[in-house]
């Protein structure tokens, strides 16, 4: 089962990518953990499954002892998206009713020199 966790705080967009990344937190187990949440056209998610690929490839990384994030699906209720950055506030409105794929951030184990 994917957790549906609520975000709590819009921090900043990410730069690159065509998904709009946002860094966002939200609770987890109890504590403020931050997560990358992605917001993908509505036309790359009904042809192409945009979302069940992430997924998908979170899992399959795993099986091959590939160092992953955990997924899960972001929501943000009214109150958060009222105090969030109006950027982030017309991303989340696009398709309000679809899940919001989102990955836990982890530190890199090296750092560039």
């Amino acid at each position: 089962m994917i957790p549906h966790l609520q975000i709590i705080q819009a921090l900043s967009p990410i730069a690159g990518g065509t998904t709009r990344p946002w860094l966002v937190n939200a609770v987890r187990k109890g504590r403020i953990d931050s997560f990358v949440i992605k917001f993908f056209e509505t036309k790359y998610v009904d042809e192409f499954d945009t979302i069940l690929m992430e997924c998908l490839c979170c899992v399959l990384g795993k099986e091959f002892d590939l160092k992953m994030p955990e997924f899960v699906f972001l929501e943000a209720d009214k109150m958060v998206l009222s105090f969030s950055p109006i950027a982030f506030q017309e991303l989340y409105k696009k398709d309000e009713r679809r899940p919001k794929f989102g990955t836990l951030i982890f530190s890199p184990e090296y750092k560039s020199l």
